[in-house]
């Protein structure tokens, strides 16, 4: 999943539209945020 994020951010920071570039950000934003859920079991990103 991090590589997701990681080709998200540098999308979101190459494109020149600001528009763009904020879906880019806040989709790599959402991403590390959301807890993945795997076998009933709850994991979270920390920070």
């Amino acid at each position: 999943m991090r590589w997701k994020t990681d080709a998200l951010e540098k999308l979101g920071y190459q494109v020149e539209s600001g528009t763009t570039r904020n879906a880019y950000l806040t989709g790599a934003q959402e991403l590390r945020n959301t807890e993945q859920v795997t076998s009933g079991v709850v994991y979270q990103r920390i920070s």
